[in-house]
């Protein structure tokens, strides 16, 4: 596809250079004029417009809010001057063609790019038709990578209007703020903010779920955090002129299709959060996230480390050391770009600052010890089989099928490796399964475990009584922890002798689960996807509630 999208640019500019070198200099230099003027009003009014598009279609709003407002504004000013200027200017048909070629040049670059640019904020897969000039590494670093554009047309237009937002284009009422200090190196953002370390992963946020809230500042030489914490952060924060810089932000969820994925989780990889200073970006170290009365520090040391959460509201802090001679200005999460609030520099007791980082913990610790080891973050699925004694032999810490089915039976399932991660499916099946064709789990991330519920159809009346019994007529089935997050079932199983049904979906409403068409000897299973380290309270079932105690484990491994 990088091949095509190569092609269609040169063809692209080649044509522009073509019809404005027949057109005339004059001509040619009007038009180049025009979108100057016009990719510069659209950048100003890039994040305004994206932000009044997030609430109708926010995967597509970043993109939409560039280019439709270049494409009208180039449209209605070309329009404008043609009526304005109806007489043309004559010039030596070798000058005339000569410069309204070079016009056509620079003016088809500049339209090109930031058509690519546009083209690279819509979600359309890790890269932008195969065009990936740089990569994202280990710990959000960025190194350039081998499939680039031959001509780059981003790069040259961002420099252009970068240039002039610092001269005769420049803001009036507030100077500081322009593209080139507020949108740093934005075709090498826009590039590695789509390289997600989960390839579901949502790549926008809504400005209401992202909320920034206290910067903490400490000189690198007074840090007040602990020696593990500090090694972990990495020896830049023991370098001479740098600063420790933590940012709290506060993430809520809204509605589906903004920064929470299909499960109800942000997973927000290091290349997708910047700092922006006066004078350069930097990408975190560590995000630490509250883990019962204290903060848990991670370090971003392999490129598909995530900061998450999935409760109705998540703080996480983003951990930076930039030097102390540049000023902090913006954090830029996904593409949005956030103020930072100003104030002096070591203001915080180093006591605050160390609980706002956190502690690293003996798991984490580990992890960072031996990183190069260590599988990827979105391994698929837990495989703890964990039975809970306190709630009964009927609730079980798991991710695992009652029982295998075959690909080859099951071509419904959407699955990753043996693990479904959607579908419907019913399977009638004996014998064993081959380990080629095997399916035997759920999807799970690995900062989350399952649990599974096996109901068999009088343990459903006696546990439930009437209420379960009618399920058709009730709300939601869900399971409460311990810090009151509610997580509802995300599929199920109903075994009958050899014939199984699968279903892996978010169940919204009881009536969902096939309940009424148990029959004697069958089994139904229910599952839920929940947060690790917490304790299960609650099962809920449309008005109705069951006391359980059912611990979930920090780590899977």
């Amino acid at each position: 596809m990088l091949l095509v999208l190569n092609i269609l640019l040169i063809i692209f500019i080649i044509g522009m250079v073509y019809m404005w070198a027949v057109q005339g200099f004059f001509s040619a230099l009007i038009h180049l004029s025009v979108t100057i003027v016009a990719g510069t009003l659209a950048f100003a009014m890039w994040e305004p417009v994206s932000g009044l598009l997030m609430a109708w279609k926010p995967a597509i709003a970043m993109s939409v809010g560039l280019l439709v407002p270049f494409g009208v504004l180039l449209l209605v000013l070309r329009m404008v001057m043609d009526k304005l200027i109806k007489k043309n200017m004559q010039f030596q048909q070798m000058i005339s063609g000569i410069g309204g070629g070079a016009c056509g040049l620079v003016s088809g670059v500049l339209t090109a790019g930031i058509l690519v640019m546009g083209l690279g904020l819509l979600p359309t897969g890790y890269t932008t038709l195969g065009y990936q000039a740089w990569t994202a590494t280990s710990g959000g670093k960025v190194v350039e990578d081998d499939a680039k554009l031959w001509v780059g047309v981003d790069e040259y237009a961002y420099n252009v209007f970068s240039f002039l937002s610092r001269g005769s284009f420049a803001p009036t009422l507030n100077r500081g703020v322009n593209l080139s200090t507020a949108r740093p190196e934005l075709p090498k953002m826009i590039v590695i903010n789509r390289q997600s370390a989960d390839e579901r992963a949502s790549l926008v946020a809504r400005p209401q779920e992202v909320r920034v809230g206290k910067v903490y500042e400490r000189p690198a030489d007074n840090t007040g955090l602990s020696t593990a914490v500090e090694l972990a952060i990495g020896e830049s924060l023991n370098a001479t002129g740098h600063r420790l810089v933590v940012v709290d932000t506060k993430w809520t969820q809204e509605r589906s299709g903004g920064a929470y994925d299909g499960d109800d989780t942000f997973r927000v990889s290091a290349s997708q959060v910047r700092l922006i200073t006066s004078k350069g970006l930097y990408g975190p170290k560590a995000f630490s996230k509250a883990q019962g009365d204290q903060r848990i520090m991670t370090k971003f040391a392999r490129r598909t480390d995530q900061a998450w959460g999935s409760d109705a509201e998540d703080t996480i802090a983003w951990v930076f050391v930039v030097p102390t001679n540049e000023a902090v200005k913006f954090m830029q999460v996904r593409n949005l770009r956030f103020e930072l609030p100003k104030q002096n520099a070591w203001e915080e007791d180093v006591d605050v600052v160390a609980e706002a980082v956190g502690v690293l913990s003996e798991a984490d610790a580990k992890a960072a010890a031996d990183a190069a080891a260590e599988e990827s973050s979105n391994e698929v699925g837990d495989r703890e089989g964990t039975r809970s004694n306190a709630s009964g032999n009927w609730v079980e810490v798991t991710n695992k099928l009652p029982r295998s089915v075959s690909k080859n039976f099951a071509r419904n399932l959407s699955v990753q490796g043996s693990a479904i991660t959607s579908g419907y499916a019913e399977v009638d099946q004996k014998g064993s399964v081959s380990s080629r064709t095997k399916i035997d789990t759920f999807y799970v991330p690995s900062h989350q475990a399952m649990i599974r519920i096996e109901m068999t159809p009088d343990r459903a009346n006696s546990f439930f009584g009437q209420a379960m019994a009618s399920a058709s007529a009730l709300g939601m089935v869900g399971v409460k922890d311990d810090k009151g997050s509610t997580m509802p079932a995300v599929g199920f199983v109903l075994q009958r002798g050899s014939h199984v049904t699968i279903a892996a979906k978010r169940i919204r409403s009881a009536k969902e689960l096939p309940v009424n068409q148990m029959e004697e000897g069958d089994k139904l299973y229910v599952y839920f996807k929940v947060n690790r380290d917490r304790t299960i309270k609650e099962l809920i079932v449309g008005g109705s509630s069951q006391d359980m105690n059912v611990v979930i484990p920090a780590s899977g491994k």
